[in-house]
């Protein structure tokens, strides 16, 4: 719980940014898990042991990857949808994290890289600054868009608010064919 703590402490009360957050504390999770898995060596691993402890990182890095993109084609939405001015930065920033985590992903699978690499360490304090830097920056908009606007037009957190962000997520997802992030091997 101390991993992710500080943001429960950020109570955002409107239900689509909210969402945001809720994603933030899953991929935190995640990590703990990751993190747990890499914790688990002990001087008298066996060959077998080492290969399910390398099988289960894998997966669970994998895991990280899918959600990650998930979290990110929605907060791309939000972006779209209220106008964000640097939204192309904050993608760009994805980009990024999404690449070295699949390269991690690679090196892990074909055993380049040895467990020990705790790759939890880059996770964390990527996502950590991301949310700290660019999330926050993009909470802020939102809330200064809200300002300006009707409260409820950019925050709408009823069934039909949250159906068009979902609506927007997958007709990303189509446009992407060509993915802006590095495909998945």
């Amino acid at each position: 719980m101390a991993l992710f703590g500080w943001i429960r402490k950020q109570v955002i009360p409107e239900p689509i940014y909210s969402v945001m957050n809720d994603d933030h504390v899953h991929l935190y999770q995640l990590l703990g898990e990751i993190r747990q898995a890499v914790g688990t060596q002990t001087n008298r691993e066996t060959d077998a042991e080492r290969s399910s402890r390398r099988k289960l990182l894998v997966g669970l890095i994998e895991r990280l990857i899918r959600e990650a993109r998930e979290h990110f084609l929605r907060e791309e939405a939000l972006m779209d949808l209220y106008g964000f001015p640097e939204k192309l930065d904050h993608r760009a920033h994805h980009g990024m994290m999404l690449q070295q985590i699949q390269t991690f992903h690679s090196q892990l699978a074909s055993g380049r890289m040895p467990l020990t690499q705790d790759v939890s360490v880059y996770i964390k304090e990527w996502l950590t600054g991301h949310i700290r830097s660019y999330d926050r920056d993009l909470e802020r908009f939102l809330f200064e868009t809200a300002k300006q606007r009707n409260k409820a037009e950019v925050f709408n957190g009823d069934a039909e608010g949250m159906a068009r962000l979902d609506s927007m997520v997958a007709r990303m997802k189509q446009e992407r064919r060509t993915p802006f992030y590095p495909p998945h091997h």
